[in-house]
């Protein structure tokens, strides 16, 4: 936590927060889940060494604020070849959108300590998934595309819903880009018994794997793992592994957000 203290840390970056707001340029604003998703790592960050600090509370305020702000902008119904002007271009489309609804649906949660919206976090994985679908070939085997498709998986894993996590991650595309984590995705989805929604199967070669994995990941020295893996923002992609973990663990009980980062800070 050393970094909220240094000048170029979170303390300075919330007194400009406090003082300019989150995002003071809103209309130049190409990429409206950018910010979000920044806002949101920050506020994982500082969860990870300190669920209850009031600084956490603050950049989830700025992180819930600024998704919906752009949820209600009207440039998310707008095509236009200024990405200034419209949101909505594909193939980028409906991706963007349902990138800041995840971090709308996971940043509440968190904020208020409870559940998942299901319903927020299904329509993001459908819209992540819409537009990574959207690409073909060298489009396709791109880190960033592909990492977007798992992104959608691990969403769905998040709220349990397992059934249409399996149904996702058996699509017939190649995911060389993200293969270690496909494959272990993949492998941990298909134990146990696989009609219906039962989760993964707690005894299998798949579950030890996974663990193996969120060991390596939730460290910082994990980071080019997670890089390699095109999980993104490196706090949030360690908060989502955990938040599988917990899901599972807890057969299917609503989420305990002191316990989650409690798991995931363990391994810092």
């Amino acid at each position: 936590m050393e970094n909220l203290q240094r000048d170029d840390g979170l303390t300075a970056s919330a007194v400009i927060n406090e003082r300019d707001g989150p995002f003071p340029l809103w209309e130049r604003l190409a990429s409206p889940e950018g910010p979000c998703e920044m806002l949101m790592e920050d506020a994982v960050y500082i969860a990870l060494g300190d669920y209850r600090h009031p600084l956490c509370g603050r950049f989830l305020d700025w992180t819930i604020s600024t998704a919906e702000r752009a949820l209600s902008d009207p440039r998310f119904e707008i095509e236009s070849e200024s990405r200034f002007k419209g949101w909505r271009n594909s193939p980028i489309s409906p991706g963007n959108r349902g990138r800041v609804l995840a971090i709308s649906a996971l940043a509440s949660a968190m904020k208020n300590g409870v559940d998942v919206d299901q319903h927020k976090i299904r329509e993001a994985a459908d819209q992540l998934v819409t537009s990574a679908l959207l690409e073909k070939g060298r489009n396709w085997a791109d880190r960033l595309v592909q990492g977007q498709f798992m992104y959608a998986v691990r969403l769905l894993m998040i709220c349990g819903d397992w059934e249409r996590a399996r149904k996702l991650i058996s699509v017939k595309r190649k995911f060389e880009a993200v293969s270690r984590q496909h494959q272990i995705m993949r492998g941990l989805l298909g134990s146990g018994d696989c009609e219906g929604n039962n989760p993964p199967d707690l005894s299998s070669p798949a579950w030890d794997k996974f663990q193996e994995y969120f060991k390596s990941v939730r460290v910082p020295e994990g980071n080019p793992i997670i890089r390699e893996d095109g999980g993104g923002a490196p706090c949030f992609y360690r908060m989502q592994i955990g938040l599988i973990y917990h899901r599972i663990m807890s057969k299917g009980q609503k989420i305990i957000w002191p316990e989650v980062f409690s798991v995931v800070g363990a391994g810092g």
